[in-house]
């Protein structure tokens, strides 16, 4: 993997990159991983606003509730901006856990992570 800034060894080291909007090779890139979580930002800002497609994302929940990891979606950016809802209800795929931040603030520097339910009690007992 490339290094990133501000992104430290460990995490990279435990990280997996897979293709964007190509479910065929996520899934190749996956098949032997152990994966807790999977993230994905779903409109790639950083590559010229590009938006995940439907049947990818809904791949990801698929291959997430099979497998048993987390489905999290990065809406950092795309929170309530695309409707109440973000991108998630404009694709129509709810994820496990969503991070939101920017608009929630008002401008000021603040973020929030929500999710399901289920999740949330899991991780505080």
């Amino acid at each position: 993997m490339t290094p990133c800034g501000g992104i430290t060894g460990g995490s990279q080291q435990d990280s997996v990159l897979v293709p964007y909007n190509d479910l065929e090779g996520f899934l190749d890139r996956v098949k032997r991983e152990e994966l807790v979580c999977v993230i994905i930002e779903l409109v790639m800002g950083a590559a010229g606003i590009i938006p995940a497609e439907k049947a990818f994302l809904k791949g990801w929940r698929e291959f997430c509730d099979g497998t048993g990891a987390l489905l999290i979606f990065d809406e950092v950016v795309t929170g309530f901006r695309l409707g109440l809802s973000g991108a998630q209800g404009y694709q129509g795929v709810t994820p496990d856990l969503t991070a939101l931040g920017k608009i929630i603030g008002g401008g000021l520097p603040i973020g929030a992570v929500c999710g399901k339910r289920d999740v949330w009690s899991a991780w505080m007992t």
